[in-house]
């Protein structure tokens, strides 16, 4: 998956993130021991996620078949494995700017897509290959899937790592995501592998009646995947699960702003909406000793909760700001 630029460095990173499955970060379940041959750590996988209630049989069937260490060439095999993001490309500062989506993430959006045989598919976001191919094996045809992204470096390794793990019918398309693919339009099915935070009119214009996009859809900095439905004259959610994922590059690139706090490499705040805060007196205010003050409210568990955030997100008028801590991934 990819997202905002700059000048960028190929090198792999674990990254972590939020949300109810973890994505894109560490769910728990990683499954890969040193040691052990990659066919076994890969049936691991396959085998954990599906315990987890992240696969249907079909989805489960891809993980077992396409071998994701073909797409992470500098890591050991093993460890590709692990279910993880991986950034592979990160900017000029040490912020990733494209990443190898966590399984357990890939897997709930892959059974929110809904595939099925004879499927034409629109991925945008290449990052590494590895979803492109998991939908080919889902499709069964690979030239009945097209995958697009903004950085031509990671298409050429895309390419490479689709015929070294045998799916080079995959069509590999250099250029804006939000512009879609009108050549080889119209799709069953589209996938959006960035942080969005508004849906370009290219992709209802080149999704079938009745097709779905699933995306992840930005609401002031709190990330929903949603599977979108096309009805015609409007689209109707029929999924909609909790992500993390990178912000989208080229023409569709949100108006958040990072802001450096103390030392670099180090943190960054996320400024989603409102006015931007200035950085030394927010690292000064999240540097010092924390304060609580209660509310008065009582949570009879951490579920009741859960979504508290988003909640106020919609409907409170005052939130003007949503700050992220992320750490810088420099290694």
């Amino acid at each position: 998956m990819s997202a905002s630029g700059g000048s960028q460095e190929r090198q792999p990173h674990r990254i972590g993130g939020s949300g109810r499955a973890d994505p894109d970060g560490d769910s728990g379940l990683d499954s890969a021991t040193s040691g052990e041959p990659v066919n076994v750590a890969r049936g691991k996988l396959a085998d954990q996620l599906r315990a987890a209630g992240r696969t249907d049989a079909a989805v489960e069937a891809a993980f077992r078949e396409v071998p994701r260490h073909a797409f992470l060439p500098e890591m050991e095999p093993v460890q590709a494995y692990q279910d993880r993001a991986v950034v592979i490309l990160s900017d000029g500062e040490g912020l990733p700017v494209s990443a190898s989506t966590q399984p357990a993430m890939t897997a709930i959006m892959l059974r929110q897509l809904g595939l099925g045989p004879g499927h034409r598919v629109l991925e945008v976001g290449t990052g590494t290959g590895y979803n492109a191919a998991l939908i080919a094996c889902l499709v069964g045809n690979q030239e009945s899937v097209v995958t697009i992204d903004v950085f031509p470096q990671l298409i050429e390794q895309a390419r490479g790592n689709l015929t070294a793990a045998g799916y080079a019918g995959v069509r590999v398309v250099c250029g804006d995501g939000a512009a879609g693919a009108p050549d080889y339009a119209p799709f069953n099915r589209i996938i959006v592998t960035t942080d969005m935070w508004d849906f370009p009119p290219q992709w209802w214009t080149q999704l079938r009646p009745g097709g779905r996009i699933v995306l992840p859809l930005s609401i002031r900095g709190i990330q929903l995947s949603v599977g979108l439905d096309n009805a015609g004259d409007h689209l109707v959610s029929g999924s909609a699960c909790r992500c993390s994922f990178i912000r989208m590059a080229g023409a569709m690139s949100g108006p958040e702003s990072l802001i450096a706090l103390g030392p670099q490499p180090g943190l960054h705040a996320q400024a989603v909406d409102g006015p931007v805060p200035e950085a030394i007196a927010l690292y000064e205010a999240l540097s010092g000793p924390a304060a609580e003050e209660p509310t008065g409210l009582w949570a009879s568990s951490i579920a009741e909760v859960a979504d508290l955030d988003l909640w106020l997100t919609l409907t409170e008028p005052g939130l003007t700001m949503d700050a992220r801590l992320r750490e810088d991934v420099t290694p």
